[in-house]
């Protein structure tokens, strides 16, 4: 549903900018590869980032197929004078974990747990295991939970199942203690009355009135997978 609906999102704002630049197109199929090349130059006048283009790109070329013309939108780096400005880092170019912001992650996880017990218990979640947002938020305890790993199949980039190990006795009563708040074998740590979408929402409320947000204390809870990630490669 997440992918239909960004997909959707990025096809009409296609045509719309394409409206925008005096070039509007009446029928989906009237879309051309010059077309393309037009929105492009926009995208890299506009600085957007390498990962915004390409992954526009990607749902243009999907439409292109859709519409009878497969193969009409090129590689991204055809598009453009210099590869720099549709080419990813591979690495990140800064740590953006909360530590490296100064920030005291077991003090601001526990002043957002007294506000609201389930984002909370998300972010231990995350900080834990190295969980992405949606995989904490869809996060059910009993059933991930293997002895000494735990498996990700809720929320997972492209649905991907994974598996993380428990190497800390830390993990261990972080998964413990949401497993106590959870009473169904099938429940998540989220508020049970709440859908995905509004419990993302909620989500993402709570963290931006404790002011975790890049224009603010100048983390997200990325930051938190960041942290587990590089401390499991330094072996803490």
């Amino acid at each position: 549903n997440r992918t239909q609906s960004k997909r959707e999102e990025i096809i009409f704002l296609i045509f719309k900018q394409l409206k925008e630049m005096e070039f509007p197109i009446k029928r989906p199929d009237q879309l051309r590869e010059w077309h393309i090349q037009k929105l492009v130059t926009r995208w890299v006048e506009e600085k957007l980032s390498p990962a915004t283009i390409q992954n526009r790109l990607s749902i243009a070329r999907a439409f292109a197929g859709w519409i009878g013309k497969p193969g009409m939108v090129r590689k991204s780096d055809q598009y453009v004078s210099d590869p720099k400005y549709v080419t990813r880092s591979a690495n990140a170019d800064h740590d953006h974990s909360w530590h490296a912001q100064g920030i005291d992650k077991d003090a601001m996880i526990a002043m957002i747990s007294a506000y609201d017990p389930y984002v909370g218990r998300q972010l231990r979640i995350m900080s834990a295991f190295g969980l992405r947002r949606e995989e904490a938020v869809m996060f059910k305890p009993h059933r991930a939970d293997q002895g000494d790993y735990i498996i990700v199949r809720d929320g997972t980039k492209g649905g991907r199942e994974r598996s993380v190990p428990i190497e800390h006795p830390w993990q261990r009563n972080t998964l413990d203690e949401a497993k106590t708040s959870v009473l169904r074998v099938n429940g998540h740590i989220g508020p049970p009355d709440r859908d995905l979408k509004q419990a993302l929402r909620r989500f993402n409320y709570v963290l931006e009135r404790h002011g975790v947000t890049r224009n603010g204390l100048g983390i997200t809870s990325h930051g938190l997978r960041h942290e587990r990630l590089c401390c499991a490669f330094r072996g803490t």
